[in-house]
C-alpha cells in the first residue's frame, strides 16, 4: 500500500489493512488520495475500512474479509443478520503446534462455542471488545443488530498452511441451526457479554 497519510484517528490492524472513524474529512482525504488502496464504508457503525487486498472468501461464511496475512491474521465485516462459517482450529497435544484465536470486535458479535454456549462481544472503535477462541473447539459468529467488524489473530497458523488453518463442523447447517434456536430460545442475561 501506498503511505497512507491521513492524521484522523485510526487502528492500523497491518499495514494494508486500517479502520478509521468516518468523517467528512477522511472522505475527502480518500476522494483525492486513493494510492492503490481501496475503501468500504461500515455505515451502520460509523466506520471506514481501508486496504489493498481482497483474500479468498472462507467456505460457508457470509462476511467479507479484506485483510488475510500469512500468519493469520483476517479482518472482516459481518453484516446485520450474517454468519461467520462453523469451524474449529487445529488442536495438538503440544500448545505450541495448536491454533487459537484472538477476536476484537467493533460493534457486537454473538458468537458460539460448543460446550460453553453463547458469548456476546461487544465494542467500539476506541475499545474494542475481546474474545479468545481456544484450539479445537467448534464455533461461530452472528452479527445480531448491527455490522461487526472483526479483527481476528489466529495465534500459531504460521505454522501450517492456509487450508489447514479453518476444520469445518460437519453438517454446518444442522450445527448453526441448533445454536441458533438455543439463541432465540434464551434469555439475554444467559448470553454472556464480554
Amino acid at each position: 500500500m501506498a503511505e497512507f497519510l491521513y492524521d484522523g484517528p485510526k487502528i492500523e490492524f497491518t499495514p494494508r489493512c486500517i479502520i478509521l472513524k468516518s468523517d467528512p474529512s477522511l472522505e475527502n482525504y480518500l476522494a483525492e488520495h486513493r494510492n492503490g488502496f481501496q475503501s468500504v464504508d461500515v455505515s451502520d457503525l460509523g466506520i471506514t475500512i481501508v486496504h489493498t487486498s481482497s483474500p479468498q472468501p472462507h467456505a460457508g461464511s457470509e462476511a467479507e474479509y479484506f485483510e488475510e496475512t500469512f500468519d493469520g491474521q483476517f479482518c472482516g465485516v459481518i453484516g446485520r443478520g450474517r454468519y461467520t462459517s462453523a469451524h474449529s482450529h487445529k488442536e495438538n497435544d503440544n500448545p505450541e503446534l495448536s491454533i487459537s484465536e484472538k477476536y476484537q470486535v467493533i460493534g457486537k458479535l454473538a458468537v458460539y462455542q460448543k460446550g460453553s454456549g453463547w458469548k456476546m462481544v461487544s465494542g467500539t472503535f476506541e475499545e474494542p471488545g475481546e474474545l479468545d477462541i481456544p484450539a479445537g473447539v467448534p464455533h461461530f459468529g452472528h452479527a445480531v443488530d448491527k455490522s461487526a467488524i472483526t479483527m481476528i489473530t489466529m495465534r500459531n497458523a504460521e505454522r501450517y498452511s492456509r487450508d489447514e488453518w479453518h476444520i469445518p463442523v460437519p453438517n454446518q447447517q444442522a450445527f448453526k441451526n441448533s445454536a441458533m434456536l438455543e439463541f432465540f430460545t434464551s434469555s439475554p442475561e444467559d448470553r454472556k457479554i464480554q
